[in-house]
């Protein structure tokens, strides 16, 4: 999630030196090479613009979704019962002053490891 933000920022002078970089944006080539010709309605300087501004939003939507609910998950370890289903009654204890953030942290680790 970290450096999605940095990459879309580092992805703009791409856009700015698009004629430089890919030949396929340039039409008087295209009109001469047969081959870009057919691929002219998926090469296209703004179809490339909008499929990066597409998958940039996709990325960061995701990153930020996946970053809230690993958040949640850590609120629950320490806090089991401040969302409970209704019909439920609380049946983990909290470890909010038993263990340290850091050994939480240890024991994620470890279950993550077991296969």
């Amino acid at each position: 999630m970290r450096t999605l933000p940095l990459m879309t920022v580092l992805f703009v002078p791409l856009l700015f030196g698009i004629h430089h970089l890919y030949e396929w944006s340039h039409e008087d080539v295209v009109r001469q090479d047969i081959i870009l010709q057919h691929k002219s309605s998926y090469l296209n300087v703004p179809f490339f613009i909008g499929r990066a501004a597409f998958y940039f939003a996709l990325w960061l939507g995701l990153a930020w979704f996946l970053t809230r609910w690993s958040a949640e998950q850590d609120r629950s370890m320490i806090a089991p019962n401040a969302k409970i289903a209704a019909g439920y009654k609380p049946q983990m204890p909290p470890y909010k002053d038993r263990i340290t953030e850091n050994e939480m942290k240890n024991i994620v680790i470890y279950i993550r490891s077991l296969k």
